[in-house]
């Protein structure tokens, strides 16, 4: 660095200009505002006149203004770093597929970390790194490299692979994850990181490749925008929302992104709510395409080819729910070619193009509901439905209109329904009806305008137990009115089992009380037991079924 020796009315001169002086040999000298290392800034008194300073590390020059917590020179001044990147180059990386590159990018991470927040640039090449965990924690930290295709981690079998703990605003993207000893990479990890979650954050232009186990794995994360991933050849599921200590995941939006061959299911997406997963992918999966559980306000756009299983399973699980109890708000659109169906319907690796089977933990629970929409199966079922109930008590929506080349009838389960216009049709599952005057659906003026005014016609179809139950069934035609005098119903016609000759007798008389504005159910005769009631409005009058 050079240095000059300065009189008197120079050294005046320099200060007024805000350069930085210090002392030689009893004499004062001006140096260059670029400093040649660290090292060399913090030596050195600066100006109070000097806003600004440089410092070349390695092959770059960072630029530091006053008020920061980066750099203190010997004055006592402290000094922030302005927006500069890192480099893994400036601590010594490779990236040359023969170093181990651990130490380089560890120290990487902790100057970032240091910094306050900062962007870190991966360089292009193979970068080894058998001996680390890459934890990442922070708040505004930006760590890339120059694309999937261009930059690879190389993890050689025994290092554990990336780690996101929590912080806020953290971005990462940009390369390859390969050969990890556990998941590829590991979202949210609680137990690293200054705070209780990770939230806003960004995933972009990852891919992970031979992990031994899940390709992506999320856990506590909030306000993420996920794109442009693919997990292959992964060792347990291609992406898993699905870690036990995660908790309820929320507010993430997850699109073009895409599992191939991993060894379980494609994606398994469990405790999530107000979330999108668009124009995914599923191909070749050993499990299911997707496996959803306990999703509640969760759009679902996909497709799914070759599954080593159906294309989707719902599961629902109360006492593995995390604040969310059923499916509430889940709608899926899905493409689907050639999966497979490994239930009890037909053998293991029969390719029949099954769409979706349901279960629960029990026969009995109420699940909640799923709308299909907009779906299609590039091959006809070679079985004779597409959707399969397996236990739980669901509602499933099939619209008419829509879902192009696919068998829209719903099987098995003793408890399963489907209402093919959900607008038109709603249905009271399981209702146990004993006795007299048994609540079944609450009313409401159609407009739902809180007005205590209705009336119209409503359809009833009863039965027992199941839609293929071979109990009798019974249809009811009522009209009502609810005015401000009161509730009145006339019962314009019946057919069916109405006598009530035996217990499986779907016969019922109805009354509505205005009071509580309920529709009401009577057994007939030896009517008694569990029914379903499928119900249908016209007029200015809706219904929640109880």
């Amino acid at each position: 660095m050079p240095e000059y020796a300065l009189d008197a009315n120079t050294r005046a001169l320099a200060q007024a200009m805000g350069a930085a002086v210090g002392e030689v040999n009893d004499q004062i000298v001006l140096r260059d505002v670029t400093f040649a290392s660290i090292a060399d800034a913090q030596a050195a008194s600066v100006s109070s006149l000097l806003s600004r300073i440089s410092v070349r590390q390695g092959d770059a020059v960072l630029d530091y203004v006053r008020g920061g917590a980066d750099l203190t020179t010997a004055d006592g001044a402290t000094w922030g770093e302005v927006g500069t990147p890192l480099t893994g180059k400036m601590f010594g990386m490779k990236a040359n597929d023969a170093a181990d590159d651990s130490t380089a990018m560890a120290n990487l991470i902790a100057a970032m970390v240091a910094r306050g927040g900062a962007k870190g640039i991966i360089p292009r090449g193979k970068v080894r790194l058998p001996s680390l965990t890459l934890n990442i924690a922070g708040n505004y930290l930006d760590l890339r490299g120059e694309g999937r295709m261009a930059t690879f981690l190389d993890f050689r079998g025994t290092g554990a692979g990336v780690k996101i703990g929590t912080g806020f605003f953290t971005k990462i993207g940009g390369f390859t994850v390969y050969n990890t000893s556990g998941p590829g990479v590991e979202v949210g990890v609680e137990s690293i990181g200054p705070q209780a979650n990770l939230s806003w954050f960004s995933m972009f232009d990852i891919e992970t490749s031979l992990t031994a186990g899940d390709g992506f794995l999320f856990r506590r994360c909030f306000m993420g925008d996920i794109y442009g991933l693919r997990s292959q050849n992964a060792g347990g599921y291609g992406f898993n929302f699905d870690a036990e200590d995660s908790g309820t995941k929320t507010s993430l939006n997850v699109r073009a992104s895409h599992a191939v061959q991993a060894a379980l299911d494609g994606w398994r997406l469990k405790n999530i709510c107000y979330s999108e997963f668009t124009a995914l992918g599923a191909d070749r999966c050993a499990g299911y395409g997707y496996h959803l559980e306990n999703l509640q306000n969760v759009r679902l756009h996909g497709g799914c080819e070759n599954a080593g299983k159906a294309a989707m399973h719902f599961h629902y699980d109360a006492a593995d729910s995390d604040l969310l109890d059923g499916f509430k708000g889940v709608t899926v659109s899905m493409w689907e070619k050639d999966s497979q169906w490994n239930g009890t319907a037909v053998a293991e690796g029969t390719t029949d193009g099954k769409l979706a089977t349901f279960t629960a933990a029990s026969n009995t629970a109420k699940c909640g509901g799923v709308t299909f929409e907009d779906c299609s199966n590039y091959t006809t079922p070679t079985i004779a439905k597409n959707i399969q109930i397996n236990s739980g008590n669901w509602h499933i929506s099939v619209p008419r209109g829509h879902n192009s080349g696919m068998d829209r009838t719903v099987g098995g389960g003793s408890f399963s329904v489907v209402a093919r216009d959900p607008n038109a049709v709603l249905n009271g599952l399981n209702i146990s009806v004993t006795a007299a005057n048994t609540p079944i659906a609450n009313l409401y003026p159609a407009m739902r305008n809180g007005t205590i005014l209705y009336g119209g016609r409503i359809t009833i179809h009863a039965v027992k137990s199941a839609l293929t139950s071979s109990s009798a069934a019974a249809v009811y035609e009522l009209l009502i009115n609810r005015g401000t005098s009161g509730a009145s119903m006339v019962l314009l016609g019946s057919t069916g089992a109405t006598a009530g000759a035996t217990a499986n007798d779907a016969s019922f008389t109805f009354s509505v009380d205005g009071a509580t504005n309920q529709l009401r159910a009577s057994p007939v005769g030896s009517t008694s037991g569990t029914f379903f009631f499928h119900m249908s409005c016209s007029g200015n009058i809706d219904l929640d079924p109880l």
